[in-house]
C-alpha cells in the first residue's frame, strides 16, 4: 500500500538483499532504538558447547541507566522462511548465549573502546547509574537472561507464531521503506519503546537513487 507525503506518492520498497536492509537498520538505529543505546553491527560468533551462531548486531540499551540491557539483533527480510531461517537462528542464539557471555562481554568492550563516540556514550550511561565504572556497568548488561530483537521489513503472523514456540524474550520490530519517483525514501517503523514519538522519517540525504538500486539488482541477477 503506497503512502502520500507532501502530495508525493511513495511506494513500498521490497528488499531482495539482507545486507541492504541491515545497512538501513544501522542508519536508523538511533530512531528505532533510541539515543541512549549502542548499536554494534560487527558480527561476532556466539559459541556454545557445540553451537556456533553469528547475530547481525548487538544493542546495549541504557534508557534506564541503572538497568542496562543487552539485546541480540537479528535483521531479516520477509522473504526468509520464518521457521527454517529465523526461528532456528534465534533458537541457536538463545541456546549458546549463556556459555559465551565472558567472550562476548570482552568483545563488546574491545569494540566500544575503539570508537570514541561509543565509549563516551557508555561512560555517559554509567555516570547516570549507581555502577562504579564502565566495566561493572557493561557486566550488568551482559550477565542477564537472553533478550533478542527481530527487525524485519514485514512482520507476518507466521513469524510471531514461530517465536512464541521459543522459550525466550524475543520482540519484533517492523521497518518499512517507501520510495517515490523523485528518489526520496521514507521509513515507517516500530520503536523499542512505545512512547517514542518518531514513527515516520523522510530521508533528506540521498545516498543512492532508485535507478542506482535497479542497476545494482540487475548486476546481481
Amino acid at each position: 500500500m503506497p503512502i502520500l507525503i507532501n502530495k508525493t506518492v511513495h511506494n513500498l520498497f521490497n528488499y531482495d538483499n539482507e545486507a541492504e536492509f541491515e545497512a538501513c537498520v544501522e542508519k536508523l538505529s538511533e530512531f528505532i532504538f533510541g539515543k541512549s543505546t549502542i548499536y554494534l553491527s560487527k558480527k561476532k560468533r556466539m559459541k556454545g558447547s557445540e553451537i556456533i551462531s553469528i547475530p547481525d548486531a548487538y544493542l546495549i540499551d541504557m534508557t534506564n541507566p541503572n538497568e542496562p540491557d543487552l539485546y541480540i539483533i537479528e535483521n531479516e527480510i520477509v522473504s526468509h522462511d520464518p521457521f527454517k531461517h529465523i526461528g532456528i537462528q534465534l533458537l541457536r542464539f538463545a541456546t549458546s548465549f549463556d556459555e559465551g557471555k565472558v567472550e562476548l562481554r570482552n568483545y563488546l568492550m574491545e569494540e566500544i573502546s575503539k570508537n570514541r563516540h561509543l565509549l563516551e556514550r557508555l561512560e555517559e550511561g554509567c555516570s547516570k547509574s549507581n555502577h562504579r565504572n564502565i566495566d561493572n556497568y557493561l557486566d550488568s548488561a551482559v550477565y542477564k537472561p537472553f533478550k533478542a530483537l527481530v527487525v524485519i521489513d514485514e512482520a507476518k503472523d507466521e513469524l510471531h507464531n514461530v517465536l512464541q514456540k521459543i522459550n525466550a524474550n524475543i520482540s519484533v520490530l517492523e521497518l518499512k521503506t517507501y520510495i517515490s519517483d523523485k528518489e526520496e525514501m521514507v521509513y515507517h517503523f516500530d520503536t523499542l519503546y512505545e512512547n517514542e514519538e518518531v514513527e515516520l522519517l523522510q530521508d533528506s540525504v540521498k545516498t543512492r537513487s532508485y535507478e542506482d538500486i535497479l542497476k545494482r539488482r540487475e548486476r546481481r541477477s
